[in-house]
């Protein structure tokens, strides 16, 4: 699904500095927290690795100590490869 909408130039302006970058780490960060998505999907979309996400999360505001569904099977299928 690709999803256009617009955002006002003064979003942009040189005091904000908010960038595509940003936008898409904000509305990532509210899917995560609704449970709707998990860190790896998250950092797809963003276009950065797993772990660069969940190091970026606190930058906006959201804890990277609660886990969705997707992310505890994530971690429980990694840790039972070990």
């Amino acid at each position: 699904m690709n999803i256009n909408f617009e955002i006002p130039d003064e979003c942009f302006d040189r005091d904000n500095k908010l960038t595509e970058y940003d936008v898409k780490m904000l509305i990532t960060n509210k899917l995560y927290e609704e449970g709707i998505i998990g860190t790896s999907l998250a950092a797809e979309i963003v276009g950065i690795d797993r772990a660069e996400y969940m190091s970026e999360m606190g930058k906006y505001g959201v804890g990277i100590y609660w886990m969705s569904e997707e992310d505890l099977k994530e971690e429980i299928e990694n840790a039972n490869k070990m």
